[in-house]
């Protein structure tokens, strides 16, 4: 009878391995279909004519078939896709008046760049002295001395603009393509004196420029470790540093990624338990584990804003937020 009982559990628990598999394969083609069609109309592979083209020859290919939801999501994907492309097609792109020398704007600051010689401004909400607007970004740069400027800040300036173009370089970086990525309509450089119409910016811009302040008074490379350790400003390292770390393999340890979001998160998870885990009537009336987990999430999205929430950060919120709620 134990043998019985025992080959029927087997018997249960592999018909029930079997379903969970069964059921995950069945959702493989229809992903991937949806997957393939946004890569399809997002990516430089194709024109959208070709890749149009290409759709509907998937499909026809997919009509004899019982199965109608792989063609299906395989749309989908490429009807998301192309939405996605023409919006942001409709955010960079602008009237050539835009183009004429010595214009004066104004707009709101969304975002200091710290350079070896120069800032980088990126500015959102663009208009000119007409009231036409920008619906995207442009990129300025400002040579001459520094200025105390922060993200939210209301800026009356004279620019030059020019539409984003790649250098004649072979291989050289699809810098076109990267502005359009980012919604950066125009690119130029900054003439003459910026002027404060709103001087108001964000708490959290204020609290990262007290940060950098507090980094700067530090002695030697210190400073520009640690600006771009907790910052993701890495205009400070200068070419002996990036020589170290390259020469060391740890290169990529200046760039706030996974890695540091995983440490962070760590940290605080650890610190949050142990301090729980102190008193017994704690342990038994509050849910330790999921406090701990969501105080270390939250504190590596502390991490990640505090940083401007630079892509591979972002990236490493989400799965973390994905393995807490798991």
């Amino acid at each position: 009878m134990a043998g019985l009982f025992t080959r029927t559990d087997d018997v249960d628990v592999h018909a029930a391995t079997g379903d969970w598999r069964s059921s995950s394969l069945s959702l493989l083609g229809p992903v991937g279909c949806f997957v393939a069609g946004l890569a399809l109309s997002r990516t430089d592979m194709l024109g959208l004519a070709p890749a149009m083209l290409l759709a509907l020859i998937v499909s026809l290919l997919w009509l004899g078939r019982r199965r109608r939801l792989m063609p299906g999501m395989f749309w989908l994907g490429m009807v998301l896709g192309a939405g996605n492309l023409l919006y942001d097609a409709s955010l960079v792109s602008v009237d050539d008046a835009w183009l004429l020398p010595d214009r004066r704007i104004t707009a709101t600051l969304q975002e200091v760049r710290h350079m070896p010689y120069s800032l980088r401004l990126r500015l959102q909400d663009v208009r000119d002295a007409a009231g036409h607007e920008i619906r995207g970004l442009v990129d300025v740069f400002y040579y001459g001395k520094p200025l105390p400027l922060l993200p939210g800040q209301r800026l009356t300036l004279r620019v030059n603009l020019h539409r984003p173009h790649n250098a004649r370089n072979p291989g050289a970086f699809d810098y076109r393509a990267w502005c359009f990525d980012h919604h950066i309509a125009l690119t130029g450089s900054v003439h003459g004196p910026v002027q404060l119409v709103d001087a108001r910016a964000n708490h959290l811009a204020r609290w990262r420029e007290h940060i950098r302040q507090a980094i700067m008074t530090l002695p030697g490379d210190s400073a520009a470790v640690l600006a771009a350790l907790l910052l993701a400003d890495r205009s400070m390292i200068n070419s002996d540093i990036n020589a170290a770390y390259s020469a060391t393999g740890t290169a990529h340890l200046l760039a706030i990624s996974g890695l540091h979001m995983g440490l962070v998160a760590g940290l605080f998870f650890w610190l949050c338990r142990w301090l729980l885990t102190r008193r017994e009537a704690w342990i038994v009336r509050c849910p330790v584990r999921l406090i701990s987990l969501v105080a270390g999430l939250l504190a590596a999205g502390c991490y990640a804003a505090l940083a401007g929430w630079p892509l591979p950060a972002l990236r490493a919120a989400m799965m973390l937020a994905a393995a807490v709620l798991a």
